[in-house]
């Protein structure tokens, strides 16, 4: 597979390498987010680098991680060193939020609330033309505020979307807060419906995530992924300052010491 010919044996190596081009971007380019994108970066490296998901049925509705998606679509030789190192750039295609005119995603993200109804959409064209190939769309647990959300999962159950997949970045923490102290853990609430196949996962576990990225139903499926924000960087985890926090020389180095 593609993830063996670049990663050593240690366990931790697949966190390492990703999370290392993560914060080397983040540092050279001074942009925010960071540990939006270490929370998230095992579940797309693994979708799209391991299991080979055509990077177009792979909705990142939490746009503002957009670098993780950046530096996997760069390992797979689709994103130039030179266009990775225009991200942020006047006038770069790769935006803080993924945008359509990119050529890289088929719809742009950020707005949060969407993925979910253009990923379903997207499922219900399949299904009407007699195709069933599975759509993906990675949502954060506080877009999870976002009403269109739950108008998405509703019209995913009423049209039997089996072949849609929506992933739940869980790290518990949002712009603004502790999510769990804002509107609760709306994850949750989806774990007692007969109408969803929901699953509960380690977002930082290989094998967890690509047995629910695999896994076959008569329903839309939801993945309660619980992760943790700033994965991998002691001094970001479960720290919400690095929602927006820029890292500075000496972070920098010692954020790098840590992989």
């Amino acid at each position: 597979m593609f993830l063996q010919n670049i990663l050593s044996a240690k366990e931790n190596s697949l966190n390492s390498f990703f999370r290392k081009r993560l914060i080397e971007l983040h540092y050279k380019k001074q942009s925010i987010h960071l540990g939006s994108s270490l929370s998230c970066i095992d579940i797309i490296s693994i979708a799209l680098l391991e299991l080979n998901i055509p990077h177009k049925d792979f909705i990142l509705s939490k746009g503002h991680a957009s670098t993780a998606l950046y530096v996997c679509l760069h390992e797979a030789g689709i994103i130039s060193n030179e266009s990775l190192n225009s991200y942020c750039e006047n006038g770069t295609l790769l935006t803080a939020h993924p945008i359509s005119d990119s050529g890289l995603v088929e719809f742009s993200t950020g707005s949060l609330g969407h993925g979910i109804s253009l990923a379903a959409g997207k499922c219900k064209a399949r299904k009407l033309l007699g195709n069933n190939a599975p759509v993906f769309c990675l949502i954060s647990d506080g877009e999870m505020n976002e009403g269109s959300v739950y108008e998405g999962i509703n019209f995913a159950v009423q049209h039997q979307l089996n072949n849609l997949f929506v992933i739940v970045d869980n790290n518990g923490l949002q712009g603004l807060g502790n999510g769990s102290e804002i509107l609760g853990d709306l994850v949750q609430t989806f774990s007692s419906r007969k109408d969803l196949n929901y699953i509960e996962i380690d977002g930082h576990k290989e094998l967890d995530i690509k047995n629910a990225l695999q896994i076959e139903s008569v329903y839309p499926t939801l993945i309660n992924a619980k992760t943790v924000k700033g994965k991998g960087v002691r001094f970001a985890e479960n720290n919400n300052d690095w929602h927006y926090e820029k890292l500075t020389k000496e972070q920098y180095k010692n954020a790098l010491s840590q992989l």
